[in-house]
């Protein structure tokens, strides 16, 4: 689906618009590049008022080959983010778990992150202060209100599952995405 702007597919000066679509209450936008600077020129016009400071992140991530999800809030839709909010699920290819957060070092407060991974063993997070909460198998059953998709991922095998948190987690000590 497009949602306005350029049409999926399409490329604009050494960026490339592979989808856009609103999931939810969010205006979501796949891509890729090969400029740093196209892609902080394409986030800033297209509504994400990113950071310049965070072009050296985007930088590496570029010469790294990482594609890019831009995600907001469509525009109205605000009020929508009281209670629930319908999440986002992600998922690539990659050699091993990887969870991007390199560019929460622009962030100068504490925030308290809660990760769980989905695997056929136990997960940690390495050289990090976050502390397993919970690790165990468990069979998850399928949620009514779930799309196909979803239900057949989780239904049918069991999970080892690990609830990793950090409570006072420092962005600005970021350096490298989580493994």
């Amino acid at each position: 689906p497009m949602m306005g702007g350029a049409p999926e597919g399409s490329e604009r000066g050494g960026v490339e618009l592979l989808s856009r679509e609103q999931v939810g209450v969010y205006d979501v936008s796949v891509l890729s590049s090969d400029e740093p600077g196209a892609l902080l020129e394409w986030l800033n016009e297209n509504g994400y008022a990113f950071p310049e400071e965070g072009q050296p992140i985007l930088e590496a991530y570029v010469a790294e080959g990482w594609y890019f999800m831009a995600t907001r809030v469509l525009p109205g839709e605000a009020a929508q983010l009281e209670g629930d909010v319908q999440p986002l699920w992600l998922s690539f290819d990659a050699e091993q778990a990887v969870y991007p957060m390199r560019l929460t070092s622009l962030i100068d407060r504490y925030m308290d992150v809660l990760i769980y991974v989905l695997a056929d063993h136990r997960m940690e997070i390495a050289a990090s202060d976050f502390e397993p909460e919970f690790a165990g198998e468990l069979t998850l059953k399928a949620v009514a209100a779930e799309g196909a998709e979803l239900n057949t991922l989780l239904t049918g095998r069991s999970y080892y599952v690990t609830k990793l948190r950090s409570w006072d987690f420092r962005p600005w000590d970021m350096t490298d995405d989580l493994y």
